[in-house]
């Protein structure tokens, strides 16, 4: 019998899973007799992949064209493309394609593989660019948006197809999506942006105060604005902490109009407003003339109905008492009694009976008739 030696030291008659080469087998006999006998083994061509390709007729239409032309290698041929238009057929020609790069593998019976590429590409090229998609606050004017790349001229639609403008140009004041066209002769292509309006924050300022000259008092809502947005009082005044949700307004001693400024995650911004004032000061003229004409018929008194529990008193020079009320719903026409006082001075005193003025009012009153 005989033995065999092969390079891959297999010992058998047969050797397999080789690559394409010359091999050199031994041969010994029972005798111890060698001999060496050269193998050639073959494969083969190499698989040859030839592409040509058919351009879209615009950028963004889907009618481009690759041919694939197969030779070499084992027939029995599975293919495989990669490109910008999916899905793709998995035999050696591709249609109805965009313009882009595409790369076909082919495989062959035998499992060699080869790869391939080439570009479609397009004389016109339309690339419209309808900007990033935005947020905006409520109220603070229509947003315009501006259409710009690759084209001719543009139009803008809504996302149910319906024209809405013919420039390159629209103003938009609501949420939504817009779609721009671009146009360069016969072709056209499309971007969308998204628009979205985000409300103001609405703070609460809280109740208006009216003070006594020198009081504190907290303003504010309950809470003024959520937790997490920026807030900011004005003006400062008598406030001891203008970014607090209910700061603490210290012994004022003039009326002040607060606003809230409160400024939300969004960068949205919403104000309201809260008015401190300060029981007023009476004011009363020291004349008047009730002589039937219909001008200063009666003693006016400047913010008397501020003070509803007051006392109004007037007397004559000796002291006689001529003219009482409590409140002041009625003007003192310059009568005692029912009948006209003559022309002269006469003398009030006025007690607001209220915390904040102990002290009562007096002076003269004139009557000129």
């Amino acid at each position: 019998p005989y033995t065999y030696l092969w390079p891959s030291s297999s010992v058998g008659v047969t050797d397999s899973l080789l690559c394409a080469d010359t091999l050199t087998v031994s041969i010994t006999d029972i005798a111890g007799c060698v001999q060496t006998q050269d193998v050639i083994i073959g494969e083969p061509t190499p698989i040859d992949i030839a592409l040509d390709s058919i351009d879209a007729s615009c950028s963004g239409v889907a009618d481009g064209t690759v041919n694939g032309v197969i030779t070499g290698g084992t027939p029995g041929y599975t293919f495989d493309w990669d490109g910008p238009s999916a899905p793709l057929p998995d035999n050696d020609t591709i249609t109805s394609i965009l313009t882009g790069s595409y790369v076909l593998t082919v495989v062959d019976d035998n499992g060699c593989e080869a790869i391939d590429s080439i570009m479609v590409n397009t004389t016109i090229f339309v690339i419209p660019d309808a900007g990033p998609d935005t947020a905006i606050c409520f109220g603070t004017g229509p947003l315009v948006l501006t259409g710009t790349g690759m084209a001719v001229s543009f139009e803008w639609y809504d996302l149910d197809g319906n024209q809405i403008s013919t420039m390159d140009t629209l103003a938009v004041d609501s949420t939504g999506c817009y779609v721009l066209l671009g146009i360069d002769g016969l072709c056209s292509n499309m971007d969308t942006v998204c628009v979205v309006v985000n409300a103001l924050p609405e703070p609460d300022a809280g109740s208006d105060y009216l003070l006594i000259s020198g009081e504190s008092v907290v303003i504010g809502g309950s809470p003024t604005t959520d937790p997490g947005f920026d807030i900011a009082w004005i003006p400062s005044t008598y406030l001891d902490d203008t970014s607090a949700q209910n700061p603490l307004v210290q012994a004022i001693d003039t009326a002040t109009l607060y606003y809230v400024m409160v400024t939300d995650t969004n960068g949205c911004v919403g104000y309201d407003s809260a008015f401190v004032d300060l029981y007023p000061n009476i004011f009363s003229p020291t004349g008047f003339s009730p002589n039937g004409d219909g001008l200063n018929d009666g003693w006016e008194i400047d913010f008397i109905d501020m003070y509803p529990d007051c006392d109004v008193e007037i007397f004559n020079r000796w002291g006689q008492q001529l003219f009482y009320s409590q409140g002041y719903p009625t003007k003192w026409d310059g009568t005692y009694n029912g009948k006209d006082l003559p022309e002269g001075t006469y003398y009030y005193i006025i007690r607001l009976n209220h915390p904040a003025f102990p002290v009562p009012y007096t002076g003269p009153v004139t009557i000129l008739r």
